[in-house]
C-alpha cells in the first residue's frame, strides 16, 4: 500500500471549513441559534426550511459548525471535526484517486444529510462535517479490508460511531455517512485491483 505525502485537498476542505466558522462568528460571536445568528441561519440545515426550497443546505451546512450556547467562537464541534477530518483525510487521500476521496467525502455527508432530513422532526437544525468524515473512516475501513485488519478497523469504527452518540448529536449522519463511506471505498478499491490487473496482464505475441 503507497502512502504519500500530497494532501491538498484535505488541507483546502479544512480551511473551508475554518473559513465559514468565521463568517458564523462575525455573525454573532456570541450565539450558534438560528435565530440570533443569520450566516447559521443560511447556511445550517433547517429542515423545515430545505421543505421549502432551501435545498443548499444539504450541502453547506457539512461546512457549519456549532460553539456552545452564549459563545459560537467556543466550538468543540470545530475542533474535533477538523482534528478528525486532518487524521482520517490525510491517510485516505493519498490511497485513493483525488476524484474518490471527493466523492467519498461529499456523497457521505450528503446522504447522511438527507436521511435527516427525511427521517428527522422538520424542527431540527443540524451541521457539522461529522458525515463526511465517517464516510472518510468508512474509506479507511474498506482500505483494511485489501491490506489486512478489516475486522480490526471496522470494530475501531463502531467504536467511534457508538462514542459518538450523545444528546444532540446527529446520528444518522454519522451512520449513513459510515455506511456510504465504506461502500464507495470497497468499489474504488475494487476499481483499482481491476485496473492493476489489466495493466499487468501478460502479453502472448510471436516474434520474428
Amino acid at each position: 500500500m503507497y502512502v504519500g505525502d500530497d494532501h491538498r485537498l484535505t488541507s483546502a476542505l479544512i480551511a473551508a471549513n475554518l473559513v465559514v466558522f468565521a463568517l458564523t462568528v462575525l455573525a454573532n460571536p456570541f450565539s450558534p441559534e438560528p435565530r440570533h445568528n443569520p450566516a447559521i441561519l443560511l447556511l445550517a440545515q433547517s429542515n423545515a426550511l430545505v421543505w421549502r426550497g432551501w435545498w443548499w443546505q444539504l450541502f453547506t451546512s457539512m461546512f457549519v459548525h456549532f460553539g456552545i450556547p452564549g459563545c459560537q467562537l467556543c466550538s468543540y464541534h470545530l475542533m474535533f471535526n477538523m482534528l478528525a477530518l486532518y487524521y482520517f483525510g490525510t491517510f485516505v487521500e493519498t490511497v485513493y484517486r483525488k476524484s474518490e476521496y471527493l466523492a467519498i467525502y461529499f456523497l457521505s455527508g450528503l446522504t447522511g444529510n438527507i436521511a435527516t432530513l427525511l427521517l428527522m422532526s422538520p424542527y431540527v437544525v443540524s451541521g457539522g462535517a461529522s458525515g463526511a468524515i465517517f464516510g472518510l473512516l468508512g474509506a479507511y475501513v474498506a482500505i483494511r479490508r485489501e491490506f489486512g485488519g478489516f475486522g480490526a478497523a471496522l470494530m475501531y469504527a463502531l467504536f467511534i460511531f457508538f462514542w459518538s452518540t450523545a444528546p444532540g448529536v446527529n446520528i444518522l449522519a454519522h451512520f449513513f455517512g459510515l455506511v456510504v463511506g465504506i461502500a464507495l471505498g470497497l468499489l474504488f478499491r475494487s476499481l483499482a485491483a481491476r485496473r492493476r490487473r489489466r495493466m499487468y496482464r501478460p502479453y502472448y505475441g510471436i516474434y520474428y
